[in-house]
């Protein structure tokens, strides 16, 4: 087992970023084993940057959900602007139809604007128009041809 010089050499070789990855290793294997005062502050350094690591590779996997739900965002709110595009036009002339589709009806000079007035007042003139039979109306017509003027 090596001596507390040696590790004493160690972690002010590693304060002075001059250690490799294997010899920090080493160092953090002890630091986590050791429980001597004189090491506090590597135990708090090297804590400090565990922490720190994690979070940082929380925070890199949270910004690669945010850029997958910002790119979701994104397409939802492409979609539902072709859709306003399409629809707002149809939607438009539809409208246009609907406000040149007018029932008018005018009955003893009075303006009828109401549709089912309106329709209920054509199918009565309707069906008032088509009382007689076929083979009647077309004696009346013949008869009134040929009629002599008197």
């Amino acid at each position: 087992m090596k001596d507390k010089a040696y590790w004493k050499a160690l972690t002010e070789r590693y304060f002075n970023a001059e250690t490799t990855r294997k010899e920090e290793e080493a160092l953090k294997v002890f630091a986590a084993s050791t429980t001597d005062p004189d090491f506090d502050e590597l135990r708090a350094v090297m804590g400090y940057l565990a922490v720190g690591r994690k979070q940082h590779a929380a925070s890199k996997a949270c910004t690669k959900q945010t850029a997958t739900r910002r790119i979701a965002l994104y397409t939802r709110v492409a979609a539902a602007a072709i859709f306003l595009l399409i629809a707002l036009p149809w939607g438009y002339h539809q409208w246009q139809y609907q406000q040149e589709n007018i029932c008018v009806a005018y009955v003893n000079g009075e303006r009828l604007t109401d549709d089912d007035e309106v329709m209920r007042l054509m199918k009565e003139t309707l069906l008032a128009i088509n009382d007689e039979e076929p083979e009647t109306i077309m004696e009346k017509q013949l008869s009134n041809l040929f009629q002599t003027i008197e």
